[in-house]
């Protein structure tokens, strides 16, 4: 199954997809979590799709065909993050819903990466810890649980919010972009590869 390309049909996708399975569980919540693993550095291939999902909402049990659109879904992920153009895009609500709720799209995506990120890195690098990571990606971190911590019910007047809320949600593509490049090896293309050579990486 294709995921769609354009953000705003994406998030309707993962949406329809989790009310498929009777999930309460937000697209943005769903998104960031696969990209904090990515980030971190899983593979998509890697990436227990259904343990990952009991992070996120314990209560729904995936079936295979679901898991499986969720994997394809996580490469397209990567493949946003790795791409030369970064055409990568958080997954979070657009203008057609209400500032409270964008808002609460925001914090979830916020709070979710750092969870699959926090998971993934401790998993994959047990001897490791906080300090081992890079200021700047300690700092990218910290912003986050700080955006995570917004106060959603706060009276906010449409004019002020668009323009606040487009750039913060720049500042967590471009946090994005950064935690992948520094703790990913670079994705191999079909055309950097030898036909003696595999794919695989880590």
């Amino acid at each position: 199954m294709s995921i769609p390309t354009h953000s705003e049909e994406r998030f309707d996708f993962i949406a329809d997809l989790i009310l498929s399975i009777k999930g309460n569980a937000q697209p943005s919540e769903v998104e960031a979590y696969i990209t904090g693993c990515i980030c971190a550095g899983l593979r998509p291939g890697k990436i227990d799709i259904k343990e990952a999902f009991k992070h996120i909402e314990p209560e729904i049990v995936l079936d295979d065909e679901t898991s499986s659109t969720l994997v394809t879904f996580a490469q397209f992920i990567e493949n946003q993050l790795s791409e030369e153009g970064f055409s990568y895009e958080p997954l979070i609500a657009n203008e057609d819903y209400e500032v409270a709720e964008r808002l609460e799209s925001l914090c979830c995506w916020c709070s979710n990466f750092i969870s699959g990120f926090g998971l993934t890195y401790s998993r994959l690098n047990p001897n490791k810890t906080d300090a081992d990571l890079t200021n700047d990606i300690r700092d990218g971190l910290d912003d986050l649980a700080n955006i995570a911590q917004i106060d959603t019910d706060e009276d906010i007047t449409e004019g002020d919010f668009e323009e606040d809320f487009t750039a913060l949600v720049e500042h967590l593509r471009m946090v994005s972009i950064h935690l992948f490049l520094e703790l990913n090896e670079p994705v191999k293309k079909p055309s950097q590869t030898s036909s003696t050579s595999d794919d695989s990486v880590h």
